[in-house]
């Protein structure tokens, strides 16, 4: 879809930057020290202060959990992806490689060693690391989590979800504070919803926020098979092929401009002629050579097919060949119900679709998260990250507002700090439901678009007359009134959703 690029810059860094400190090192097999001898790491999320109670969490609940790792020198480390993108420094446009950021910048091996031998003293089982040693991903039960980081578990609803948190700070022996920055997972209201999905309301295109509820895990067991595709959106007619090509006759009007009925999605060749990308691609400027990766969670089985189908159908000079598309997918899926997996489908083959129609020669790569919890689609973009595996990451989802605990913004920001340092662009969306007063009761901007490595991308209103011209372009926003005997009301239309931006926290 036609969209501006901003980037957003704020003093996240900084914060994140004493929340993590520098790493140092541990002898490996340490155990548990003294309860008189930890350290805070993490406070309890604001929210939970204010949201009904479920009460304690069973003792026996599986929890699935991240420890984030903090980087050997973190000052370091935002120098050089700062620097690499200032077009005033010298340092400007000379990249590193993955190899070259893991030596300067990865915890070493004794340090995860003693990470991953302190949570088996605990009696968690250690899963993933990646090479980055960006995080610790284990499993465990609620006993064993309240335990080992002194909190404590409940259960909550939220937003109409039944969610989990801790209620207490979050502490770790002391001689692990230089190393493990955070935990994530203990907040299971974070979790990330497709954007652009759009359905009769933003509440029904979205219906996946807040979802999950660990006192349910018989739903979250590992499984390979997903559910088959629900229900879609689809527009009424009749449609413009447009902007302003079939007038709205015989409607009393209440704005200036002529009513006119509205362009039910535009074709490739129609965006490509409004952005004059014919005259680039003309000479070879379509993408050829680079590799896209578009990141959601889940995979629907018919992205290729789908995409494919849509080439065809719209924009036949330009073919999606299936060596230009491949997918990089989790050997198991989780949380199926609570993230309303087939709710993504239409969004992940939207994403491949738009890709496809704005740069026809670029190789595509699709890679899909465990689930919609953000440490799984994290790690998802941290495995393009760390292996350098494309130029551009794409991503169409996000929370609504940010974060309320400090592990999700270090882990997130050590992911954008690597691939800015490497050259690679990471696009957010910035939500479609503009300043989240609707949702949240107060303004907030969307998450991760607010992060200052990344750019965030805010849907417009771009009008295309009948020669595939750009008319004009303005933030977009959708509002609704309804036409009863002759008068519309409410009028102003009354907000149904827009593009997302504002100021970040």
């Amino acid at each position: 879809m036609p969209l501006h690029l901003r980037r957003i810059r704020t003093g996240l860094v900084a914060t994140t930057a004493a929340a993590v400190g520098l790493a140092v090192g541990l002898p490996a097999g340490a155990s548990a020290a003294p309860a008189a001898d930890r350290v805070q790491i993490d406070s309890a999320p604001s929210w939970t202060s204010s949201a009904a109670s479920t009460g304690a969490v069973a003792d026996t609940t599986p929890v699935r959990l991240t420890a984030v790792l903090a980087l050997r020198d973190l000052a370091a480390a935002q120098k050089l992806a700062t620097a690499v993108s200032d077009p005033t420094s010298s340092q400007y446009r000379h990249y590193v490689t993955p190899a070259a950021w893991r030596t300067s910048f990865a915890p070493t091996s004794d340090q995860i060693a003693s990470v991953t031998s302190w949570l088996t003293s605990q009696g968690f089982t250690v899963g993933t690391v990646p090479a980055n040693g960006r995080y610790v991903s284990f499993t465990g039960t609620a006993k064993q989590a309240e335990d080992a980081f002194g909190t404590s578990l409940s259960g909550f609803v939220k937003s109409g979800a039944h969610v989990v948190a801790n209620t207490a700070p979050v502490t770790i022996p002391s001689a692990l504070s230089g190393l493990v920055a955070g935990i994530g997972g203990l907040d299971t209201s974070v979790k990330s919803t497709p954007d652009h999905t759009t359905g009769v309301t933003a509440t029904s295109a979205k219906p996946l926020l807040n979802s999950h509820a660990l006192s349910t895990p018989t739903t979250t067991a590992p499984t390979t098979v997903l559910p088959p595709p629900g229900p879609v959106f689809r527009n009424a007619g009749p449609c413009s092929a447009y902007f302003g090509q079939k007038t709205a006759n015989n409607f009393p009007d209440p704005l200036k401009d002529t009513l006119t009925y509205a362009v039910c999605g535009y074709k490739p060749p129609q965006m490509r002629g409004a952005y004059g990308l014919d005259q680039t691609q003309a000479v070879g400027l379509d993408g050829r050579g680079v590799t896209v990766a578009v990141v959601d969670a889940f995979a629907s089985p018919f992205i290729l097919g789908d995409a494919q189908q849509y080439a065809h159908n719209n924009d036949p000079s330009h073919p999606l060949r299936g060596y230009q598309f491949s997918q990089n997918l989790p050997g198991s899926y989780s949380y199926i119900d609570e993230c309303g997996a087939a709710g993504w489908y239409g969004e992940e083959t939207l994403d491949v679709e738009a890709v496809h129609a704005m740069a026809p020669g670029a190789n595509i790569l699709y890679v899909g998260g465990q689930s919609c919890q953000d440490t799984d689609l994290l790690a998802a973009v941290n495995t393009v990250v760390d292996n350098g595996l494309a130029q551009i990451i794409t991503n169409s989802y996000g929370d609504y507002g940010e974060p309320t605990n400090i592990s999700s913004v270090i882990e997130n920001e050590q992911t954008s700090l690597q691939a800015a340092a490497e050259g690679i662009t990471i696009l957010f969306s910035s939500g479609d439901n503009g300043d989240e007063v609707a949702n949240l009761g107060h303004r907030a901007v969307d998450y991760q678009a607010s992060d200052p490595f990344i750019t965030a991308v805010g849907g417009t209103n771009l009008h295309i007359g009948k020669a595939n011209n750009w008319g004009r372009e303005i933030g977009w926003g959708t509002g609704k009134s309804i036409l009863t005997n002759g008068v519309w009301a409410p009028l102003p239309p009354a907000y149904v959703y827009g593009g997302g931006g504002g100021t970040s926290a």
